[in-house]
């Protein structure tokens, strides 16, 4: 009797804890946006709780970058060192040119393809370890947490590699295909070997950490790719014209900033992913039980594969013509 009421304590227990788990990543996403609209703003010059000294700094810092990129402001501002900040008319999306643009695409199915191996890897490797070993690894939060602590850590030395990879005068583009590579095929090979290691529970555990953990690494790739081929505007130091007559005319170069459009469109295009992953892997598995992990990690690898092909030929780090834009402007 004791042994029943312990095991309907325990269930109960279970599903309270899984009530708990949605209200808990809820409210930390609702604090975090509130966290992000409070603090949040498009740039220092318009952040209430910045000193002058600090937002002169920052300026200053930024207009001596070769390429630097701002939002779209409606208004001339001009800050006491003399900075300007240039808006930009409104225009219709480059829709055509969107379309036929090779770079866009490669960076959507590439983007696609990373969808897919993040979804197997938060929903199905679980499954995978709970099927072979009988182990639940959701029971486990030392296992649970590992692959994602690890790749908290190399997303953030992945910026670093980024960075250094640009110092030793490496293209941007060759440092966007690394970093995509890096973060791509070794997490689908780790798991397309995962069938053929059912012996030795220590080695999956370890080809599933370091599959989680290298993912990251194509924040500082393709992720950030749309910022490379469509910036938005640019700053432009004017001290001296400042100083001069308010009537001088002079050019400013501007680009029409599409890139918060192509992120948006880029990452919607990858998680239909999200939305095939179940289907398809819930139907390998279903029809083979036997091989059907197998079959699951194989199609991984070649969508990865075939998409990272695409990527390395078509993927561009210039900025489109269809994303150029050059204004007259005058003081």
């Amino acid at each position: 009797m004791s042994q029943h009421k312990r095991k309907i304590h325990a269930e109960g227990r279970n599903q309270l804890s899984y009530q708990f788990y949605p209200l808990l990543a809820g409210g930390i996403g609702c604090v975090c946006c509130l966290l992000w609209s409070v603090l949040v703003y498009d740039d220092p010059a318009s952040h209430p709780w910045i000193n002058v000294t600090e937002k002169e700094y920052i300026i200053s810092s930024l207009a001596q970058q070769v390429h630097v990129r701002t939002p779209t402001f409606s208004t001339y501002i001009v800050s006491a060192s003399g900075f300007i900040r240039v808006s930009s008319s409104k225009q219709s999306l480059p829709v055509k040119a969107m379309v036929r643009s090779l770079p866009l695409w490669s960076m959507c199915f590439c983007s696609f393809g990373h969808q897919w191996l993040v979804n197997i890897l938060m929903v199905y490797t679980p499954t995978y370890i709970s099927s072979v070993f009988h182990v639940n690894i959701r029971d486990n939060g030392f296992l649970s947490a590992l692959p994602f602590a690890v790749a908290w850590v190399v997303g953030i030395l992945g910026g670093y590699l980024a960075d250094f990879l640009l110092t030793k005068n490496f293209r941007l583009v060759t440092v966007r295909k690394i970093a995509t590579v890096l973060g791509s095929l070794p997490s689908s090979v780790f798991l397309m070997a995962l069938p053929y290691l059912t012996s030795s529970y220590i080695t999956t555990i370890i080809l599933l950490t370091l599959s989680c953990g290298l993912t990251p690494l194509c924040q500082s790739g393709v992720y950030i790719n749309a910022l490379d081929i469509a910036p938005s505007h640019t700053w432009k130091r004017a001290e001296e014209y400042c100083q001069a007559s308010l009537d001088l005319a002079w050019n400013i170069p501007v680009t029409h900033r599409h890139s918060s459009f192509l992120m948006g469109a880029s990452r919607g295009f990858a998680h239909i992913a999200a939305v095939l992953t179940p289907t398809v892997s819930g139907f390998l598995l279903s029809q083979d039980p036997e091989n059907g992990w197998r079959n699951v990690f194989l199609l991984l690898l070649a969508i990865d594969l075939s998409v990272l092909i695409f990527y390395l030929i078509f993927g561009e780090a210039d900025v489109q013509d269809w994303a150029k834009e050059r204004k007259l402007t005058h003081l």
